[in-house]
């Protein structure tokens, strides 16, 4: 609950990028924004076509 209030409600965005002006309200989303934006890492990879993603969630999403 702490978390979304700070983030949600407070717009607190404390978890900066060090290479663009991007930030985030949670720790865990830095870490994801660096490999797959500035290092272009595309780790899911699609079982039935090219397609590559940066999260496993869009993967999901765009195979179903």
């Amino acid at each position: 609950l702490r978390t979304h209030v700070r983030t949600v409600h407070e717009m607190r965005l404390d978890h900066k990028c060090p290479s663009s002006p991007s930030a985030f309200g949670k720790a865990r989303h830095l870490p994801t924004h660096v490999r797959t934006v500035h290092e272009k890492r595309r780790d899911h990879k699609c079982p039935r076509c090219p397609a590559a993603f940066g999260e496993v969630g869009n993967l999901r999403i765009k195979t179903t």
